[in-house]
Parts: structure tokens; sequence; C-alpha cells
């Protein structure tokens, strides 16, 4: 029987790994094993094992791989709310452009009423809302509304609520966090450390040009305290300038979140995201290489619990941007997908104020191009996932630079131990 060409293998040191990235099943195979796999009674005990768990060809297998896709996509409805057109910091690496407006309680009703709509309109089970900004925490009393709002619509309409900030966390102080859990669901942060005190300031300072690392630490030290149920990513911003803060703070104050899993460390290097609001010498250098895989893997060698590759290494893995029920709002009302490419034509669909462009909408999403079908990654890249790397920077194929993402976390993968199972012989006196 032939292995399904959908099957991804990683060789390490140790043994190799494969990935079915139809059902995102996964074993690892010990290298004591791959030298006896064609014994009889062993290759008939692992065809068996492959058989079970999908991993041969099948007819229409990968038109059936992308329908159950889609089938998890269409049951979830995604709210991104920018709800303050402000930021406290002036970071030097950001791509907005800032205007100190709250969100209109008439905007906070327009969404409302948007939400409603899709919920009526399709078979949705789960609602979810990102809070983002600027700083959303500087429009916590759109939060607040809107919150209590969507939760009874949720409630009403016998869908599962759940919700999620991206703060830089310096307004996060106790009481606001507890209140974020405990009344509005708000059970995923993401919040942003740029390494040492030195470096996170220098890359992260408020907009006044102070430091903001102290008082950052002091909130997320009071969240590793909390008894409450949440999880937290802190996300790394690596540049030039900061990679070696950060390993220096993975052996200081990071050792705090070693031991607790509700902490999830993300390492990405600095992009050419865009200037927004900053000076064009108001700037980090961007790192000389790929530094968010040596990174991760450091810090998975020092105990930490480093995910990315369980986020990328799955048929799931789609940008939100190119997600069926995903949109995004500003503070004005404005109807978006991305919120990266705020400020290109092609990523605006309308206003909740007024028209909705349903046909653009549809149309900024990727479909899978005919000629990647046969490819061993397809459904998890699905051509490419970023509409706005095809849409607006006009880059009409990022093939090895996906496939190089894949191959970099499948290793990560590996040094995680996220496979399903571990495959070895059978050893006398040994359970």
């Amino acid at each position: 029987m032939e292995l399904s060409p959908y099957i991804l293998r990683k060789k390490v040191e140790n043994g190799e790994l494969y990935f079915n990235s139809k059902n995102n099943h996964s074993f690892f195979m010990t290298n004591d094993l791959l030298k006896r796999i064609d014994e009889n009674k062993i290759k008939q005990q692992f065809n068996q094992y492959l058989k079970i768990h999908n991993y041969f060809k099948d007819s229409d297998e990968f038109e059936n791989s992308i329908l159950k896709i889609r089938q998890y996509e269409d049951k979830t409805l995604e709210f991104t709310i920018l709800v303050h057109g402000d930021c406290n910091f002036r970071c030097k690496y950001c791509y907005e452009k800032f205007e100190n407006i709250s969100m209109s309680k008439e905007t906070e009703k327009r969404i409302l009423e948007f939400a409603k709509e899709r919920l009526l309109e399709k078979r949705i089970e789960n609602f979810h809302v990102a809070w983002f900004g600027g700083e959303p925490l500087l429009g916590f009393k759109t939060i607040k509304r809107l919150s209590v709002a969507f939760k009874s619509l949720s409630n009403e309409m016998n869908v599962k609520y759940s919700a999620s900030i991206t703060t830089n966390g310096y307004l996060l102080n106790e009481r606001i966090f507890n209140q974020l859990v405990k009344e509005y669901d708000v059970r995923s942060f993401q919040i942003t450390i740029d390494g040492e005190e030195e470096n996170h300031n220098f890359q992260r300072a408020l907009k006044n040009g102070s430091g903001s690392y102290q008082k950052i630490m002091k909130h997320l030290r009071k969240m590793v305290d909390s008894p409450l149920s949440f999880s937290c990513a802190c996300r790394f911003n690596i540049s030039q300038e900061n990679i070696h803060s950060i390993k220096r703070f993975l052996d200081g104050d990071g050792k705090i979140f070693k031991n607790d899993k509700r902490f999830k460390f993300y390492f990405y290097n600095v992009g050419n995201w865009g200037c927004g609001d900053r000076p064009k010498n108001y700037k980090v250098t961007l790192a000389h290489k790929d530094a968010s895989f040596e990174l991760s893997k450091l810090a998975i060698s020092k105990g930490y619990n480093v995910p990315i590759s369980r986020s990328v290494i799955t048929n799931l893995f789609n940008c939100y941007a190119n997600r069926p029920n995903h949109y995004s709002f500003n503070v004005k009302g404005i109807i978006q997908s991305c919120t990266v490419a705020l400020y290109s034509r092609q990523n605006i669909f309308g206003t909740v104020h007024g028209k909705f462009n349903v046909q653009k909408f549809n149309e900024w999403r990727l479909t899978i191009d005919d000629e990647c079908q046969k490819c061993p990654v397809v459904l998890i890249c699905k051509s490419g996932y970023c509409p706005p790397a095809h849409r607006v920077n006009k880059n009409t194929r990022l093939c090895e630079q996906i496939k190089r993402k894949i191959d970099k976390n499948l290793e990560l993968f590996v040094l995680n131990k996220e496979y399903n199972d571990y495959l070895d012989v059978e050893r006398k006196g040994v359970k």
C-alpha cells in the first residue's frame, strides 16, 4: 500500500517524525524501529497502525480533507475589534497610524447588529472576539459594554462565546485583569516582552519616551500569582539589537514563567511591516537571520513552553484574514479583514454604518490553486494562506518561504514531543 502524498516526514538524529496532514495525527519512530521495519511481524503491525490512522493514499483524499477543514471554519464566527484609535506606546517597529478617539456607542450598536445578522444567517457554533488596538485597554469601557452584549447574544443564540486580547500590558493591573477573566470571558492574552529591561524599553517605549518594562513585568507577576484559568502568549519581537538580550531574559526574569503552563513563549523576527506614524529613522535593525527559530529551540531546551509548532503544523493553520467568517472592525466601524494591511483599500469592505460589500469580501480570500493540489504541504499551506501577500504585495507565490517555515516547525514539533505516539521496538524487561 502507498503512503498518502500528504504525509510529512522529518528525519532527526534519533529517529523520524511522520505527520498526517489529512487528520493532524503524528508519530515518532526511533532509529531502532526504523532498522527493523521490514521484518515481517513488525511490518504487519506497522501497516495496521498506518491503516487505522489513515496514512495510506485514498481516493478523493484531497477533496475530503479540504471539506472537513472548511466545515470546521464555517462553524466559527470571529471578530477582531480595534476599540481605540490611539496607543500609549510608540514602538520602533509599529506599522499603525494613531488617532486619539474612542469607539462611539453608535458604532458599538452597529457592530452588535452585524454580529446578530451573521449568527442568524449561518449555522454558527462558536463566536470568538479578539480585542485589539491601538492599545485596547484605552477603550476598556467599550470592551465592557460590548462583552456584556456579546455574551447575552450568544446565550440567546445558543452559541459558545470566548474572547482574547492583544495588549501591551501596561494598563493591565490586577483589577482589570480579574474583570476581563471573570466578567468578560477574556481568557487568552498576548503581551510583548522584547528582552531585558534596557532593550525592551529601547524598542517599546511609552508615548512620552519613558520605559515600560517594570510595570509590564509587575502585572505579569500578578498574573503568575493568580489562581484563575487563562493562557498568556508572551511574544518576543526580535531585532538585531535585542537578540542577545532575549537570551539573557530566558536565564533571568523569564524564569518565573517556566513552570507555569499558562504562559507560552512565541518568537518572531521583526519584519518590514510598514512605518505608520513613525519617523523613518525611528526604527530597529532587522535581524540578519531567522533568529525566531534559533530562539525557539533555545527556549525549548531550557524548559519553556514554546508551542508555535502546534499552531503551524496542523491543517487548521490559516491566517484569520483568510477565514470565511472573520471580520475586523476599526474604531470608526470600517469593516476589514487583515489587521496588518490596515491602510490598503483592497482590505476595506464597507462600514457598519452603511453597506457591506459581500462580493468583494468573498473575493479577498484565497482559494487553492489547481497546481498546488499534489504538493505535500497543501493542506497546511492552502496556496499561501496570506491574502495581503497576494492581493496587496502582488506576491503570487510564497512556496519556498512557507515550505521552509513548515520544515523548521516540524523540527520544533519533535523537540517539543508534540506527536501523538512514540513507536519503538519492544524491549525485554521494559514496559
